[in-house]
């Protein structure tokens, strides 16, 4: 084998490593376990609204992820699920809660409880994002 054959073996076999500790740290690090509940599908097939339950310790909510179905399903940076957040506080165990499309371009978070969700956004990626008390 060649010296130059070596060295690009040594070189990729260190980036390997590094990815793999990378990958462990985030995991390690990241403050919440997460655990999907359900997902909800829009019209078109483009878009995922997913309701995940967030074990944090002392601290335990559900929140709604909102991503592409077609991109990569690699972990956030804080260790989280795949997408982004667009509520916290979702009370997705109650009878009458849901998440549903209106269309491709509204996803409406039906809530059960006395208190709405905490919206982090009301616009992702073109869809528009309300919440509304179950009738």
């Amino acid at each position: 084998m060649s010296a130059t054959a070596r060295g690009l073996l040594l070189v990729l076999g260190v980036g390997l490593a590094l990815m793999v500790i990378g990958g462990g740290w985030l995991m390690l690090s990241s403050g919440c376990q997460y655990e999907r509940l359900y997902g909800r599908i829009s019209p078109t097939e483009r878009y995922i609204a997913e309701v995940y339950g967030a074990d944090c310790g002392m601290r335990v909510t559900h929140v709604v992820m909102l991503r592409d179905r077609f991109a990569a399903r690699l972990p956030n940076l804080e260790g989280g699920p795949a997408g982004t957040q667009i509520a916290s506080h979702f009370s997705a165990r109650g009878r009458r809660s849901d998440v549903r499309w209106d269309g491709e371009e509204r996803l409406v978070l039906i809530y059960d409880s006395a208190t709405p969700p905490a919206l982090e956004r009301t616009e992702w990626g073109g869809v528009r994002i309300e919440a509304s008390r179950a009738q």
